[in-house]
């Protein structure tokens, strides 16, 4: 995981950085008192709502205690909703029981996304996450998709299940990590939801997978290469209509045209308008 600027920070520091950024996102922000804070450092609020938030600048992954905290201060403060923002990622038991108590969580991806929304609202994450300016960065030298995904999509593929020590093992990767791509592969749609101790369920196969990702692709070729789709008998079938077409309408402008100048200059244009026509036609029946 590539250090960033919340890396270094305190826990005291990382708590001030939280409040300047829920201001800058249009937050009404108060502290909590720096001791008997009963499990919230920050307070939040905006319209009717009113959020007890958990700041954690952790160097590892974030467990259930957090959640059982933020749980216990949203109680205690009266608000109807409470969140655990962390500059890292949180353990699976944490994501299941905060799904559970309603808890919302900022993992160290959605924090950054937070953090450039705050000081760009018309900044779209989904459409540059991608691309080179934003993966150099230097504030966020971070890669939003881990470059083992694919790798571990095929893997679990084979493997027809998902789990954190399978990509440890075979990936040879840390925890957090093989955790983090368990979590990319969810929001995919590749693997289902946590389920215990049980490995995941793998919900597409491999024939699914390649068809997934080459359904843009093939709609464009079809749209753009579509002459080179025509089989033999199709090219034939294109070149009788073309015919036949020239055939009909030079045998109808003969009995009118008198004049053989503008006679040829229509022979001409004739040809040309017959063969889009036989192509337009030959398309339109055997190219679906």
């Amino acid at each position: 995981m590539n250090d960033l600027y919340i890396d270094n920070l305190s826990g005291i520091e990382f708590e001030s950085y939280l409040f300047n950024l829920f201001k800058n996102l249009g937050y009404e922000v108060e502290n909590t008192p720096a001791s008997n804070d009963y499990g919230a450092d920050l307070i939040i609020s905006k319209g009717m709502e009113k959020i007890v938030v958990q700041a954690k600048r952790y160097s590892s992954t974030v467990g259930v205690s957090a959640i059982q905290e933020v749980v216990g201060a949203k109680n205690y403060y009266e608000a109807n909703k409470c969140m655990v923002v962390t500059n890292n990622y949180f353990t699976p038991n944490a994501i299941e029981l905060a799904k559970a108590n309603n808890v919302e969580l900022w993992d160290r991806k959605t924090l950054i996304e937070k953090a450039i929304l705050s000081v760009n609202p018309d900044f779209n994450i989904s459409f540059t996450q991608n691309t080179q300016d934003y993966k150099n960065n230097a504030l966020y030298n971070i890669s939003v998709a881990d470059e083992l995904l694919p790798e571990a999509i095929n893997l679990v593929i084979e493997e027809e299940q998902a789990s954190i020590s399978l990509l440890q093992r075979k990936l040879s990767i840390e925890y957090t990590r093989a955790a983090r791509l368990i979590d990319e592969m969810e929001e995919r749609g590749i693997v289902g939801g946590y389920e215990g101790s049980k490995p995941r369920k793998v919900l597409i196969n491999k024939d699914e997978l390649l068809t997934n990702s080459n359904k843009n692709y093939k709609n464009l070729e079809l749209q753009t290469n579509s002459k080179t789709k025509l089989s033999l008998k199709h090219k034939t079938f294109r070149l009788f209509i073309s015919l036949l077409i020239m055939v009909t309408t030079w045998f109808i402008a003969a009995l009118t045209i008198e004049n053989a100048l503008a006679g040829s200059l229509t022979f001409i244009a004739l040809i040309f308008v017959s063969f889009l026509l036989g192509n337009w036609i030959t398309q339109k029946l055997f190219i679906k």
